[in-house]
């Protein structure tokens, strides 16, 4: 049995729970195809030929690349050291980015970029020691200035969130369901009062990989 706290939880058998609650979802992602695509590619893994345009974003890869998730991640979190907490924030972060970013999608063609770009971003954010991008590239087998782009995008989309806080996917939600009607200094306005009061959100504070970590184990199984 897997422990009741991640943080007590085996790397090796975290990385395992992760991969199998990602390849469920990408499973699922991955039987979306162009509705003009031949009906020969239905229920298939979408190829880049067959993305829709108006869907396509910096994380996709021209064809899945050939590395499990799992051997990927594993990779990952031996070669660059990566803490359970980085490694479960990665699966926060899908959530976080395709609040804000509807185009995104976490399939075949995403997963490995993302994943990089996601342990990356975390490794900096949570720890107090980390690598360089030039390493984290290597070990995730593209070049330094692409991971550099990747980060960028992910860091501009959620708006530099990247602590762990269900406060931050909600204040997404209000912002995608408000900013229409407010002008940018009444949004940043906003944005001040919330930075200074998380408390008025649910599930302020680093609780949420302990849900994250939780809701795994009850969908995936131990």
């Amino acid at each position: 049995l897997l422990p009741v706290r991640f943080i007590c939880c085996p790397r090796d058998d975290l990385i395992v729970l992760i991969a199998r609650m990602l390849n469920s979802l990408i499973d699922i992602n991955d039987t979306y195809v162009d509705p003009s695509a031949s009906p020969r590619t239905t229920g298939t893994i979408q190829s880049s030929s067959h993305v829709l345009s108006s869907h396509l974003t910096r994380f996709h890869s021209r064809t899945p690349p050939s590395i499990s998730v799992y051997s990927y991640l594993a990779r990952l979190a031996r070669y660059s050291s990566l803490e359970n907490a980085v490694l479960l924030s990665a699966v926060y972060y899908i959530d976080l980015l395709s609040t804000v970013y509807p185009s995104f999608s976490l399939n075949s063609l995403t997963v490995h970029r993302f994943l990089l770009t996601a342990t990356t971003v975390g490794s900096k954010g949570l720890c107090d020691s980390f690598c360089t991008n030039e390493h984290y590239a290597k070990v995730g087998g593209i070049h330094a200035n692409e991971l550099d782009i990747l980060e960028r995008e992910f860091l501009t989309k959620v708006k530099y969130r990247i602590l762990p806080r269900q406060c931050n996917i909600q204040k997404c939600i209000r912002e995608d369901h408000c900013n229409h009607d407010l002008t940018p200094q009444q949004q940043q306005q906003q944005l001040d009062f919330d930075s200074e009061h998380p408390e008025r959100l649910p599930q302020a504070g680093y609780t949420i990989l302990d849900l994250y970590y939780s809701r795994m184990i009850s969908l995936i199984g131990t």
